[in-house]
């Protein structure tokens, strides 16, 4: 392999942010080889970064490859590719995520792709410190329980918006009461306040220069860059006014 491993025109060792996020990234070349794995994905996996850099997908993922084979198709076909997968940890527990492979483009040819992991299991102990139901918490309970949601649509920045629904699951509070609960802490509806937390880190990005409009469309799962553009700007505006 001609190109050198650390010469990736992504420059991963740049993005601090990528190793303080729970969410599992990954970068894999046109020839499947990992250029890059941020700190959970190697946790997750029990690997270390000597060890991805420069593995082929199918030595990584071994009997399993051929699973993924439609997705590689798909990703290198420009389309995002989105589905559940089951992560068995080093520790053998088994969890449940969800997996995104987003092209990555260069003159028009997909030279490579991004992969996204987010855990959606729902720890045990969280189970045991909250039940789902409609009426009001005390404050402080409440309060935890919105900074846990908060932390859950971080880890989701780059693997699309997590829904009600399951938001509602995962931390064990009712969907009105989430919603009312929500709006009352933060002014602001979930997804609004998700497309906030996208949009603060595509002003780091492009500051930084790391990554164009067109990219972060993808990267962010906008249907097309008109519409991450249209977000972007209201963001600024409404920063301005703040």
């Amino acid at each position: 392999m001609s190109e050198d491993i650390n010469s990736n025109r992504i420059e991963w060792n740049h993005l601090e942010v990528a190793d303080h996020t729970l969410a599992m990234l990954a970068y894999w070349d046109r020839n499947l080889i990992c250029r890059y794995a941020n700190q959970a994905f190697l946790e997750w996996y029990g690997k270390t970064r000597e060890v991805m850099v420069g593995i082929k997908m199918e030595d990584f993922l071994g009997s399993l490859f051929q699973k993924y084979v439609p997705y590689v198709i798909g990703v290198f076909e420009g389309k995002i590719q989105r589905f559940e997968r089951d992560i068995v940890t080093p520790s053998g527990e088994k969890r449940k995520a969800i997996a995104t492979f987003s092209p990555d483009y260069e003159d028009k040819e997909v030279k490579g792709f991004f992969v996204y992991i987010s855990d959606i299991s729902v720890p045990e102990i969280i189970q045991g410190q909250y039940m789902l139901n409609d009426s009001h918490n005390s404050t402080s309970t409440s309060e935890n329980i919105l900074d846990n949601i908060v932390n859950t649509l971080k880890t989701c920045l780059l693997t699309g918006f997590p829904g009600i629904a399951k938001l509602s699951r995962l931390h064990f509070i009712s969907e009105s009461k989430l919603k009312r609960d929500f709006k009352t802490q933060f002014n602001s509806s979930i997804f609004s306040y998700y497309r906030t937390l996208q949009m603060e880190l595509a002003e780091k990005y492009l500051q930084d220069k790391k990554f164009s409009k067109k990219q972060l469309a993808g990267i962010l799962n906008f249907s097309n860059p008109s519409n991450f553009s249209a977000c972007y700007k209201k963001y600024l505006n409404t920063k301005k006014k703040a």
